[in-house]
């Protein structure tokens, strides 16, 4: 029996749809809220010069999951970075290669654009990616000695107010 292969493809404005509901997926499962929209999928990664990178997987014409990836630069070791954003593999699709599939287009397409390193972070509970990404797909741990920090809008806009100063 031939099995039918996963396809890795760049996601196009057809994978939209899919690419929302599992995105509102991946969210709920980190008990947060989606607030993607098309027009920002779009804006985002596709057009001439894309924030991110988006491939889906794609079986039997269906999207089974997808990968979002984004450059940055490290300025002190003259290197650009790969930052795997958000992956995700349908439940029924795990443990089937999938996620390996879309980490290797992705970490392919970052050499293309000279990327020196690939990063991907998991949530310290979760074992499971931990332990893929060392043992099943040779990531290296990197051990942190930060503690991230954010501002939302509402403290963005607060600390230009009250940093910035007056003529």
């Amino acid at each position: 029996m031939v099995l039918d292969p996963i396809s890795i493809l760049p996601f196009e404005q057809k994978h939209t749809t899919s690419v929302i509901s599992m995105l509102t997926l991946l969210a709920k499962h980190h008990g947060h809220t989606s607030y993607l929209t098309a027009e920002f999928l779009h804006a985002s990664c596709l057009g001439d010069s894309p924030l991110a990178q988006c491939f889906v997987a794609v079986k039997h014409a269906c999207c089974v999951g997808f990968i979002v990836t984004y450059d940055r630069a490290n300025l002190l070791m003259r290197q650009r970075v790969c930052e795997i954003d958000l992956l995700f593999v349908d439940q029924e699709y795990r443990r089937q290669g999938v996620g390996t599939l879309l980490i290797a287009r992705a970490v392919a397409d970052a050499i293309t654009r000279g990327c020196h390193h690939t990063v991907v972070t998991a949530h310290q509970n979760n074992t499971g990616a931990q332990q893929c990404y060392k043992e099943g797909l040779g990531f290296i741990p990197h051990p942190s000695h930060s503690v991230p920090f954010y501002l939302d809008a509402r403290g963005m806009n607060a600390f230009v107010e009250k940093h910035t100063p007056r003529p």
